[in-house]
């Protein structure tokens, strides 16, 4: 029975080994022109009981964030693709939800923008008394930029790591 497993591991570190080559050589390229292969997004999101709040870092990609938000604002982003914050958040609010187990919407505050290099780190926050069970989750960034947008949402509110794939057309979904 190892004998099988052992071609089918071999295979599957060779397609990874291959997937990863690929991705590093097309970013590569993406720097030199300006795009990139993957569009994609991730959110981190956390519960600190010290300061009893909810914590969400989304990382995105800087061109096609300030082509959303341009799109949602109706402002232009600037020459490197900046936009202003109170666009940026305004743009998140209506592509990233968190619900309660009751359904009700948890209103998240910005807490800061950083750009480092491509990408644009967006900080977000929200008051929780007690930590979070049963939250609902919805990440629709830049669905209307590319087709193939993938985003995943990491959490660790519960007491332990889950992750979510979103996909356009994707509904809130709960983080067990």
């Amino acid at each position: 029975m190892s004998g099988v497993k052992l071609p089918v591991q071999r295979a599957w570190r060779a397609a990874m080994l291959a997937f990863l080559a690929a991705t590093i050589i097309g970013l590569g390229s993406a720097h030199a022109t300006g795009t990139h292969p993957i569009h994609t997004t991730l959110a981190q999101i956390s519960y600190d009981s010290a300061s009893r709040a909810i914590g969400v870092s989304l990382r995105v990609f800087a061109d096609d964030f300030g082509v959303a938000v341009g799109r949602h604002s109706r402002v232009p982003p600037g020459a490197d693709d900046a936009v202003p914050a109170a666009a940026a958040y305004a743009y998140v609010q209506s592509a990233f939800s968190l619900a309660d187990a009751a359904g009700k919407r948890i209103v998240l505050e910005g807490c800061g923008v950083r750009r480092a290099g491509a990408v644009v780190w967006i900080c977000l926050r929200a008051p929780a008394p007690h930590r979070p069970r049963g939250l609902r989750v919805l990440s629709a960034l830049l669905f209307e930029v590319h087709d193939d947008q993938v985003n995943l949402v990491q959490s660790t509110t519960s007491g332990r790591n889950t992750s979510a794939l979103f996909t356009r057309g994707d509904r809130p979904r709960p983080l067990p």
